[in-house]
């Protein structure tokens, strides 16, 4: 049975990194407190977990991280009303949607598709029309049929309805009803993406206003920043031992083996914006150049804000009448033709002051099936890079959600920060055990 560990207080965490070698040495800091899904699906009783188990929790090279809830002590979709509506200028139209609407449409849209009971289904079945009728009469509320799908409602046409991208194969075949619930969950984030976008509640922003808010309002966990700047420490002390010629003759024969035993940090986030995250991690680091040597931009990988030059079409459609007539008569005034053709409006993310934020997301990942396809291309391209074999190098993941139970999984340690009870049921639903470890007091 695949074993997952949870710190429900993530001060526990650090201790991962501060332990002597040896069977026994986790266990004389952590404390088991209780199991979950010690029955498997079948309905048979797994042996009790082996206590000594727990020295694999530090047997890992690298780690990847989830941002919102696990670094963060809170969900930050919510900053990005705030940054609607207290940080952007004022010369910007008011959002014809407030955030509150856009929430209350994104939930009325999950229940149209019952993702929360698709667990129990598989996406292949789907119910006769005779089943449907039934579940009417009963007062049941039927579940959307996949090819009814655009029977939700969506302010754009072809941009929500993209496939869906060739689904992972997850590490153990009892995740699969989740991979399809997952799939399901995607399309409904694509239509509430398009809201935001047609609302205009993101138009106007500039990169360093969003980072600056990240690093000042954004609350992180502190037993999680703890532990974060601990593996960065130690990986720092083995560049210096490196550098100084000390190397463990075990470990380090040869460089190439020296560079795979560095460990490195990956973020993979449903997130909508990458400055804020960076604004984030600089609490936890120390300063943006600090950030960018230990998250670098290949090791970061989530959906991201969109910027363009403020005098694009798109963001004078969204300036109020009066200030867009006026700045385009400064322009000519100050001779600044319009180039020829149109400009590109989803300029990559830059620290350009003069780049406004359009509205528009890029999208890399929306679901956990998104994060599930990231993370297993994170480990194929590590061992290509280094010419090793996937086996070769050990992977943590830190997740805190259901969205992340495909990765936890997947990693040889996975480990849950918090007390997420849906994240609970999805792994006794697949299957899946979990430890809960606390101090010793």
């Amino acid at each position: 049975m695949t074993t997952l560990y949870r710190f429900p207080y993530a001060e526990g965490l650090v201790h991962l990194l501060n332990t002597k070698p040896g069977p026994n040495s986790l266990l004389s800091t952590l404390h088991v407190h209780s199991v979950h899904g010690s029955t498997a699906v079948n309905g048979c009783h797994a042996p009790e977990p082996d206590l000594l188990a727990t020295k694999s929790l530090s047997s890992f090279d690298h780690i990847v991280c989830d941002f919102d809830e696990t670094i963060t002590d809170h969900d930050t979709t919510s900053s990005f009303d705030t940054l609607a509506c207290q940080v952007r200028p004022d010369d910007f139209h008011a959002p014809q949607m407030t955030w509150s609407e856009i929430l209350q449409a994104y939930l009325d849209d999950l229940d149209k598709i019952d993702v929360g009971d698709l667990c129990h289904l598989n996406l292949n079945s789907i119910k006769t029309e005779e089943q449907r009728h039934l579940d009417c009469y009963s007062g049941k509320k039927p579940h959307l049929d996949p090819r009814s799908i655009k029977g939700l409602e969506c302010h754009t046409d072809g941009r929500t309805f993209t496939p869906e991208p060739q689904l992972p194969v997850p590490k153990i075949p009892s995740l699969q009803p989740w991979v399809n619930s997952q799939a399901r969950k995607r399309i409904v984030e694509k239509v509430s993406l398009d809201r935001v976008y047609e609302s205009g509640n993101l138009v106007g922003l500039l990169p360093a206003q969003i980072r600056e808010y990240g690093r000042s309002q954004v609350r992180l966990r502190p037993g999680v920043v703890e532990f974060l700047k601990a593996f960065v420490a130690d990986e720092e002390e083995k560049d210096v031992l490196q550098d100084k010629g000390h190397k463990d003759p075990q470990q380090q024969q040869q460089q190439g083996q020296a560079e795979q035993k560095k460990g490195e940090l990956w973020i993979l986030s449903v997130n909508w914006s990458q400055d804020l995250i960076r604004g984030a991690m600089d609490q936890v680091f120390g300063d943006e150049e600090a950030t960018r040597r230990h998250l670098p931009d290949s090791h970061l990988i989530s959906s991201n804000l969109l910027f363009s030059e403020e005098c694009h079409e798109v963001l004078q459609r969204r300036k109020k009448e009066v200030l867009a007539a006026k700045g385009q008569g400064q322009e000519q005034e100050q001779g600044h033709e319009p180039e020829d053709g149109p400009r590109d409006e989803t300029l990559p993310n830059a620290t350009n002051p003069t780049l406004i934020s359009n509205g528009k997301v890029q999208v890399r990942c929306l679901t956990g099936t998104d994060k599930l396809h990231a993370f297993q291309k994170i480990q194929r391209d590590y061992a290509v890079k280094h010419d090793l074999a996937l086996t070769d190098t050990k992977w943590a993941y830190l997740g805190d959600s259901s969205t992340d139970l495909g990765c936890l999984v997947e990693a040889d340690v996975g480990i849950i920060v918090g007390t997420s009870k849906s994240l609970l049921a999805e792994c006794e639903r697949s299957g899946v055990k979990v430890i809960d470890l606390v101090v010793k007091s």
